[in-house]
């Protein structure tokens, strides 16, 4: 039997993808893999693995730059979030 994977794009779609997967009977991870490419705290509380970025520090930079009128360019690290759909 196969395995499927599922990429969300956003943690509520995740989190609704889950819901609808588990009333259907399915598994994750088990028959499905869910990753989440968000990151947020609905992810973390739902225990969706997760691809995100510190949006905190995401908007803090971008607040320096608007503020300091000079922008530049930046890079954030993503940080991943284990968690039990994969």
């Amino acid at each position: 039997r196969k395995r499927v994977l599922v990429v969300a794009t956003e943690d509520n779609l995740a989190a609704d993808f889950l819901d609808a997967t588990r009333a259907a009977g399915l598994d994750t991870p088990t028959s499905i893999g869910l990753l989440s490419t968000m990151g947020s705290r609905i992810a973390a509380e739902r225990s969706i693995t997760s691809v995100g970025f510190d949006f905190q520090l995401m908007g803090a930079k971008a607040t320096e730059m608007a503020v300091g009128g000079k922008l530049k360019h930046i890079t954030l690290a993503p940080r991943f979030l284990p968690g039990s759909t994969t």
